[in-house]
């Protein structure tokens, strides 16, 4: 490498797509902002000179001391699905290393885990053979030129960045909405044994949304079914006197726009005479109404008169330990249980 350099003519760094020179991310070790850093070399023969591993000569340092920036931040070369500081715009992915015909455009990514932490950084190059430049306040003392001749390379240029307290995600600061009563309809169930006996009984269902101020970016739901059909929806099932209950956590219930679903559900069910029967319970509700939220429903049927799930025949599968985890665009975590009240007639969530 040694014996092509020439010169560096140009060596800059920014906020790519902020033209501010200060920026704050939380310190949650997933939220990232990117920084662009613009090269320009030149070969002995005063042509553009772009090596193809010059993203790995790259490296950003303390803009008084020159020292290479500490633990605290971390450099990545990729962008995540948290690149966006506070009060910015999601960073578009994009190739990390964009050459024109003379300058050389190259992306890395700051983070930190530590709170309250501040740096005033410059960004560097150190060139195989032949050392480092910097843009500190004072640069390096490396020799800009071929065979040792030449000045220092002399421009400073800095951007500031600090870290604030991560949010995690509680009851307390996670917006809960429910629509209760939302829509009802009739069900039926029947037994037959040559002659045919049929109850209908009534059903209603609650919509519970989960959403963040700092918007949800990523969800992850567990614990719903694993049977198939659309048994596989619900993760948990109670009887309460003559009410049945059920839990429906949708593998797919963060939605950006309104939706309806069918919620099916074939089962046993006790009739008074000691027998059982069929039960079907078809039930077409409105799903997901709020932009960029997590829904469960809480479904209620009535029944009586002896017909009935007990919770020991037929629904042990619909027992699971439901929860879920959210992120917020900045990578702000929460995980959260989604539980039956002590009554249960309603849905409780609680921290995890």
């Amino acid at each position: 490498m040694a014996s092509e350099f020439g010169k560096l003519t140009t060596l800059y760094h920014r906020y790519k797509g902020d033209p501010s020179d200060t920026v704050v991310l939380f310190a949650n070790g997933l939220n990232q902002v990117e920084v662009e850093v613009t090269i320009k070399l030149h070969d002995k023969k005063n042509d553009p000179w772009i090596p193809s591993n010059v993203k790995d000569w790259i490296y950003f340092c303390d803009f008084e001391s020159g020292e290479t920036i500490n633990s605290t931040w971390t450099v990545s070369e990729q962008a995540n699905d948290y690149t966006r500081h506070v009060g910015g715009v999601q960073a578009e992915l994009s190739s990390d290393v964009t050459k024109a015909s003379d300058v050389v455009l190259i992306s890395k990514y700051l983070s930190s885990s530590e709170r309250d932490s501040r740096i005033i950084f410059a960004v560097g190059i150190n060139i195989p053979g032949i050392g480092k430049f910097d843009t500190s306040r004072f640069g390096t003392d490396t020799i800009n030129g071929q065979g040792g001749s030449g000045s220092k390379f002399n421009s400073p240029s800095k951007l500031n960045l600090a870290s604030r307290p991560e949010i995690r995600y509680t009851p307390a600061n996670t917006n809960i909405d429910k629509t209760l009563n939302l829509e009802e309809s009739k069900n039926e169930a029947f037994y037959d044994v040559g002659i045919t006996f049929t109850k209908t009984f009534k059903c209603n269902y609650d919509n519970y949304y989960i959403s963040l101020d700092n918007g949800i970016r990523n969800a992850n739901i567990h614990g719903y079914g694993s049977i198939d059909g659309n048994s596989a929806w619900i993760s948990a099932h109670s009887s309460y006197h003559d009410d049945q209950h059920m839990i429906v956590a949708h593998p797919f219930n963060f939605n950006d726009s309104s939706d309806r679903r069918q919620f099916g559900y074939v089962d046993r069910v006790h009739w008074s005479i000691g027998a059982y029967c069929d039960l079907h319970l078809q039930q077409d509700v409105t799903f997901n109404i709020h932009k960029e939220s997590i829904c469960f429903t809480q479904m209620t049927f009535l029944t009586g008169d002896g017909w009935e799930i007990p919770d020991n025949v037929g629904t042990k599968e619909y027992h699971f330990d439901t929860w879920f985890e959210i992120w917020d665009y900045y990578g702000n975590y929460g995980k959260f249980n989604v539980k039956f009240t002590a009554d249960h007639q309603f849905i409780d969530i609680t921290s995890r």
